[in-house]
């Protein structure tokens, strides 16, 4: 998982390997994000002998939260799903963006 901040928005990258985009369930909050899914077996024989299995092959449920750098807006998340990777990308509010002001000198 990896997660970059911009002056705008929030991108976090989650590796999701053997996840269909409809197994994968997504909820955010201000500083917050939880991602669940379920993985199935990439193959199931009850008559083949394991040589060798890796979390690749692993099946089953997870759920992962993840504490943002900074405030998103919930509201505004934008999820997508390629290549077994989850991309998220969460819009800052206005009042969590930097702002500039230029400061007046008197003298």
């Amino acid at each position: 998982m990896e997660i970059y901040e911009t002056e705008d928005s929030v991108m976090l990258f989650a590796a999701v390997p053997g996840c269909s985009p409809d197994s994968i369930h997504v909820e955010a909050t201000t500083d917050t994000v939880v991602v669940q899914g379920e993985r199935q077996p990439l193959y199931e024989n009850e008559k083949a002998t394991v040589h060798r299995q890796t979390w690749l092959s692993s099946s089953g449920s997870f759920s992962v939260s993840y504490s943002l750098p900074c405030e998103i807006d919930p509201n505004r998340v934008k999820a997508s799903c390629k290549n077994g990777v989850l991309e998220l990308t969460m819009t800052k509010p206005e009042q969590a963006r930097p702002k500039t002001v230029n400061i007046k000198i008197q003298g």
